[in-house]
């Protein structure tokens, strides 16, 4: 993946890892259930491809990393809570497996794309690995 652009990068480790977590749970859920699952996993990238490039400017500046961060993990919160209320009254699939993988992967994406970050600041300015 050398000379992959980022978000090319972030795009095939967050499907993986949203396929993984589909294909995990697969065994263990009914047929509602993984509907849900596939539904969280899709909101979940979704959500994460687009916070991650409205908020790939701000974490190109070491200052301004942690509020992105924060932000962006503010946005996926937003997002659970409002899946939440809007899923809970329809019963289009069940709540309990969709909230449950939608908030898992997001708070999970918030943990990778910052490491992902992290680790392109450092590899940008080796000597910010010591601060």
């Amino acid at each position: 993946m050398i000379g992959t652009p980022g978000w090319v990068r972030l795009v095939g480790w967050t499907t993986g890892v949203a396929g993984a977590v589909v294909l995990a749970t697969w065994p263990f859920v009914g047929e509602a259930g993984r509907v849900a699952v596939c539904w969280g996993a899709t909101v979940a990238l979704a959500t994460q491809l687009v916070l991650h490039l409205l908020l790939a400017g701000w974490r190109r500046r070491d200052d301004r990393f942690v509020a992105a961060t924060a932000i962006g993990f503010a946005g996926r919160a937003v997002v659970v809570v409002g899946a939440a209320f809007s899923s809970l009254p329809v019963e289009a699939v069940p709540p309990v497996p969709f909230l449950l993988s939608l908030g898992g992967l997001l708070a999970g994406f918030s943990v990778l794309d910052a490491a992902i970050e992290y680790r392109r600041s450092t590899a940008r300015r080796p000597e910010a690995a010591l601060a």
